[in-house]
């Protein structure tokens, strides 16, 4: 019996086929990029990163008064997104949140917490 087992096992174990790797995206340039303009005078700069599932926002408030880099959000195919990363503001702090992102519409709502300049990242812009 157990000269039937081994070598059963060991066809069994060669003889799983790998799943072949998906190809990278290489001309990953979704509609969605560009500028947004939102009512209150905001603008938001959505760029590509390396990453193909993330983009990098630069969200510039009212005046221009604060600029945040938001270089780590995920984007999903039915047009959400998530930011949970470290941004630099006052100091290195805390970014979670959410958005939609399509449509030639960009809207998020990213938290900061950090020690003496929390707050709040509020966007709602068209392109």
């Amino acid at each position: 019996m157990k000269k039937l087992i081994t070598p059963l096992l060991i066809i069994t174990l060669f003889s799983c086929k790998k799943e072949s790797q998906r190809p990278l995206v290489t001309d990953f340039n979704p509609p969605y990029l560009g500028t947004y303009y939102s009512t209150n005078g905001d603008t938001a700069y959505v760029s590509k990163t390396e990453d193909t599932t993330m983009v990098f926002i630069r969200w510039c408030a009212v005046g221009d008064q604060a600029k945040i880099n938001f270089d780590s959000v995920r984007v999903f195919q039915n047009g959400t997104i998530t930011c949970n990363e470290y941004v630099q503001y006052c100091i290195n702090q805390r970014a979670i949140g959410t958005g939609t992102i399509g449509e030639n519409k960009l809207k998020f709502t990213f938290s900061l917490t950090g020690m003496g300049c929390s707050g709040d990242a509020i966007f709602n812009g068209v392109k």
